[in-house]
């Protein structure tokens, strides 16, 4: 069962971090993006709720690493798809550029 600290979970939040960074510096110059846009993984019954600064963004089911969006902040809409599926995406884009 996945928990905030699960090594998968931390490469995920890196993994999304680092995705947001340029765009980030680009257009707020006056900034500094990793205090200012921190990721967090904090943990709920069913759910590790993924969090960037106090907003919600992603759920992730703690036992079968499912990602998805929310409607509002701990509510599931979209199936993203795995954990280990979404980071290699977000590592992918992030090479990219």
């Amino acid at each position: 069962m996945l928990t905030p600290d699960h090594p998968d979970v931390r490469r995920f939040l890196t993994a999304w971090h680092e995705n947001g960074r340029a765009a980030f510096e680009r257009d707020h110059p006056a900034l500094v993006y990793d205090t200012d846009q921190p990721r967090a993984a904090k943990e709920r019954r069913r759910f590790l709720a993924l969090d960037v600064g106090t907003s919600g963004c992603f759920l992730v089911d703690r036992k079968t690493t499912t990602v998805y969006s929310i409607k509002g902040y701990g509510v599931p809409n979209r199936a993203l798809g795995a954990l280990a599926d979404v980071t290699a995406a977000y590592e992918y884009a992030t090479q990219e550029g």
